[in-house]
C-alpha cells in the first residue's frame, strides 16, 4: 500500500484489486468480472457490452481491448494496478494459464506501444502453490521481483507491538524457533493472540504443528499440494528423515522453495521451519 500511496502522490491513478473477489470457474466470466471491478475502482461506467459481444475474438483479446481502448485512455494519468492474492488463480488451470499469459503480454506491450506504457502492474502472490507455464508466457520472470524475506527479532518485536501485544523476548524467540521469521505465520500468530485473550502464546506454540492449531489450514494446503505432486512429496520426505541438509534435484529444490517449504543452504536444503518438520513428519513418515 505504500507503493500505491507513493503512486498517488505522483498523480497516478491507482487500483488495488483483491483477486479473492473474482469467480474462477470460467475464464470468460473471470475476465469480464476483472474488467468490471477495475472500472468500478476507477469510478468509470461499465462499458463491457461494447467490447464483449464480438464472438470472433477470444476473451483475452476482448479484455486487452477493454483496457487499451477504454480504461487506459480514460485519463492522461498512468494506471498502477495492484493485483493481490494472485496465487488464488493457480489451482484453476484454464483460468491461470489464460490470465497469467495475458499479464505477460501486457508487460511486453508496454515496451512498444504508448497506450500500454501507461499501465504499471504490481502482482502480489504467496508461494503456497505453483503452476508451470512456458517461460515466454509466465509473468513471473519479467519485471522487478521483490521477495519478502524472513523477519529479524527486532522486526518481530515491532510487529507484536503493532498488534498491541507485550510479549517477552523469550516468548518471541520460541515463536521464531517454531515458524522462523515467516511474515505471514508471525502475523497470523499475533493477530490471533490480539483477538483472543483466552489463547496464550504457550497454547499457540503447543498446538501449532497439529490439526487443532492456528496453522492447520495453511498446513493442509501445503500437504494437498505435495499429494498432487508425488515427485515433490518423495523429495520432501527425504528432508524429514534427517537433521542434515540434503541435496535434491535442482528442479525439486526450486519447486519446493517456491512452495515455501524449504530453505536453501548452498546447494542443499532443509525444511524451512520446525513447524513444517514436525507437522509433515507426523503426517508423512
Amino acid at each position: 500500500h505504500r507503493i500505491l500511496d507513493y503512486a498517488k502522490s505522483r498523480g497516478y491513478r491507482t487500483v488495488y484489486l483483491n483477486l479473492n473477489e473474482l469467480p474462477y470457474h470460467d475464464l470468460d466470466i473471470f475476465l469480464q468480472s476483472f474488467c468490471v471491478r477495475v472500472a468500478q475502482k476507477l469510478k468509470l461506467p461499465n462499458q463491457l457490452q461494447n467490447y464483449w459481444e464480438d464472438n470472433f475474438f477470444t476473451s483475452e483479446v476482448k479484455c486487452s481491448t477493454y483496457f487499451e481502448e477504454y480504461l487506459l485512455v480514460s485519463s492522461e494519468s498512468p494506471l498502477v494496478l495492484c493485483l493481490d492474492n494472485l496465487e488464488r488463480v493457480f489451482p484453476h488451470q484454464h483460468v491461470a494459464e489464460g490470465f497469467l499469459t495475458l499479464l505477460r503480454s501486457w508487460h511486453e506491450n508496454g515496451q512498444f506501444y504508448d497506450s500500454w506504457k501507461k499501465l504499471r502492474l504490481i502482482v502480489v502472490y504467496a508461494t503456497e502453490v505453483y503452476i508451470e507455464l512456458a517461460i515466454n508466457k509466465s509473468p513471473f520472470n519479467v519485471g522487478y521481483p521483490v521477495d519478502l524475506t524472513d523477519f529479524s527479532l527486532e522486526q518481530v518485536q515491532n510487529l507484536a507491538r503493532f498488534y498491541g501485544l507485550n510479549l517477552s523476548v523469550n516468548s518471541l524467540q520460541q515463536l521464531i524457533a517454531m515458524v522462523g521469521g515467516h511474515p505471514y505465520l508471525l502475523q497470523l500468530a499475533f493477530s490471533t493472540l490480539s483477538k483472543n485473550s483466552n489463547i496464550t502464546i504457550e497454547h499457540l506454540l503447543e498446538t501449532a504443528p497439529t490439526e487443532s492449531g492456528i496453522y492447520r489450514h495453511h498446513l493442509r494446503e501445503l500437504l494437498n499440494n505435495l499429494m498432487l505432486h508425488p515427485n515433490l512429496l518423495k523429495a520432501f520426505k527425504k528432508l524429514l528423515t534427517t537433521t542434515q541438509a540434503v541435496r535434491l534435484d535442482y528442479k525439486e529444490t526450486y519447486l519446493l522453495e517456491s512452495l515455501g517449504l524449504v530453505r536453501a543452504i548452498g546447494n542443499d536444503c532443509i525444511p524451512r521451519s520446525n513447524l513444517y518438520r514436525e507437522y509433515f513428519s507426523n503426517r508423512l513418515l
